[in-house]
């Protein structure tokens, strides 16, 4: 047990709104798979459960509440994309937390995906915050107007859930938001289109096929 640690952390009790990256001590651009992680191992480092000193008990409970409000924010995309927007900053300009999370959701209705951890939605501003360095991204392009793409929707978030624990990244694109990427960027021709795709560094691009099955597994 670090006990400096804990007793630190207890002492910012409060950076998980504030400072969720530092926190979870992730850069910024760390992909979903690295913030689950990263979670996952603070959470059973600093679990009350987990400190048999007694004297610690409440300066750890501070410190897993921190790692928890970290996690709720940087674990679901269109909160951590909301974060990122205000540059860092808290969500004092804002009178209420359910404003601040209104924020990320602004123009979003017809997007499939809202509120989806394991699926982050993708524009052409998160892009290059997202899509960068080794992460290799399994990404949908639809269109909201699109019969069979609403028909996929369950078949995808079973997808994400089944790589969940993979260093694969799952993304999705409304084509109807995001023509420069859908358009300009991708040229998509039919909906939904699914590829894989790496960073500009890695030039990874692979198409699957609209003939082939859509099951999970297949996927």
């Amino acid at each position: 047990v670090d006990e400096e640690e804990i007793k630190r952390r207890a002492a910012n009790f409060g950076d998980g709104q504030k400072d969720p990256y530092g926190v979870l001590k992730l850069p910024k651009d760390s992909q979903m798979t690295d913030i689950r992680k990263a979670y996952r191992r603070l959470s059973l480092q600093f679990h009350p459960d987990k400190i048999s000193d007694g004297r610690l008990k409440e300066a750890a409970q501070k410190a897993f509440m921190d790692v928890v409000a970290a996690y709720e924010i940087l674990g679901d995309p269109d909160k951590r994309a909301a974060f990122d927007d205000l540059g860092g900053q808290d969500q004092a300009q804002f009178n209420t937390f359910w404003e601040w999370e209104m924020y990320g959701k602004k123009g979003s209705s017809n997007d499939f995906y809202n509120g989806e951890t394991l699926i982050s939605k993708l524009t052409e501003s998160l892009w290059p915050r997202r899509v960068i360095g080794d992460a290799i991204w399994l990404v949908e392009f639809y269109a909201p107007w699109c019969t069979a793409c609403g028909h996929f929707v369950s078949t995808y978030k079973n997808v994400a859930k089944a790589l969940e624990n993979d260093d694969i990244e799952v993304g999705a694109v409304n084509c109807v938001n995001e023509k420069g990427i859908c358009g300009e960027w991708f040229s998509i021709g039919s909906y939904p289109s699914l590829m894989l795709i790496g960073s500009a560094e890695r030039g990874t691009q692979q198409i699957y096929s609209q003939s082939q099955s859509k099951d999970p597994d297949s996927i």
